[in-house]
């Protein structure tokens, strides 16, 4: 991502952002057609056409004796064939302070186990828009705490407050996090070379879904695996991805297990130069077929 920076220098002409040491304004666009099995619009249609735009802001203050402080928002627009546009709206935004490896931030933020409880996040990979059931991710995406990308509230499990600490040192960091009157969030990950091993654990209070996970990624240069095992309440979810470079390109997929449906999927991204991606994928999680084909690009 390329990042349009405003030193010092250029922000002391305001008062108001005197001591701003760096603006970071940053984002992505995409644009494609979707498939769901079960439709949408209420079921009314199986495509749609769809686009989005983000721009993401950054904020950066250095303070005395190393200490850094800084904040985030978002603003989006989306379209789509069967629901209209969106108009823009900010997230709620995150505030942070670190220093000494320490990063400690409150407000709309991911939880622990998204930031450091997996080998490769709870995002998922198939089509240009990163999937629409995340199959990979074991029943984890919906459950544990992330960063809310759209209206004005904070993080997306109950719209409260998150108060995110991590420790990271050069081969690994440690996450703890909660939200108000919500469950806890504890979480760490390790490097060893090409490999990197996760785990994270999610306690039940206030609403959330006690939750546990295990992960592991090998890094192979042009190819990788990654294996993650997920228990989501009662059940117990698994998933083994692979991706490699092909033709210019990567291809993606997986299998697995989510809530006791059998889950897969297949993606192929072509590099189109300038950050620009054409990409093509389709998933499959019990009885629900889902596909995509477009461009993603950022900026």
């Amino acid at each position: 991502m390329k990042f349009v920076i405003l030193t010092a220098g250029l922000l002391a002409v305001s008062p108001v952002v005197a001591y701003a040491q760096g603006v970071s304004i940053g984002g992505n666009g995409r644009m494609g057609v979707q498939y769901d099995s079960n439709g949408y619009a209420g079921g009314t249609t199986n495509w749609r056409m769809e686009s989005r735009m983000r721009l993401n802001f950054s904020v950066t203050v250095e303070a005395d004796h190393g200490l850094r402080f800084g904040a985030f928002t978002r603003v989006q627009t989306d379209t789509t064939s069967s629901l209209g546009q969106t108009t823009g709206h900010f997230s709620g935004h995150r505030v942070w302070a670190e220093g000494a490896g320490l990063r400690v931030t409150l407000g709309n933020q991911d939880g622990a186990i998204a930031t450091s409880g997996t080998a490769r996040g709870v995002g998922g990979r198939v089509g240009y828009e990163d999937g629409q059931q995340h199959g990979e991710t074991g029943g984890l995406r919906g459950v544990v705490t992330r960063f809310g990308g759209t209206g004005a509230t904070g993080a997306n499990t109950g719209g409260q407050t998150t108060i995110h600490a991590r420790y990271s040192g050069d081969t690994f960091e440690v996450a703890v996090s909660t939200e108000r009157r919500r469950g806890v969030e504890l979480a760490g990950r390790v490097r060893f070379d090409s490999i990197t091993l996760a785990a994270g654990h999610q306690t039940a209070r206030g609403g959330t879904v006690r939750a546990s996970t295990v992960s592991a990624h090998y890094n192979g240069g042009n190819w990788g695996v990654t294996g993650l095992l997920a228990r989501v309440g009662t059940q117990t979810n698994w998933s083994l991805a692979g991706n490699a470079g092909l033709g210019g390109g990567d291809v993606y997929g997986y299998v697995g297990q989510t809530g006791g449906n059998n889950s897969y999927g297949l993606s192929y991204g072509y590099g189109l130069g300038g950050g620009a991606n054409l990409v093509a994928g389709g998933e499959r999680v019990g009885g629900r077929s889902t596909a995509s084909l477009g461009v993603a690009f950022r900026f």
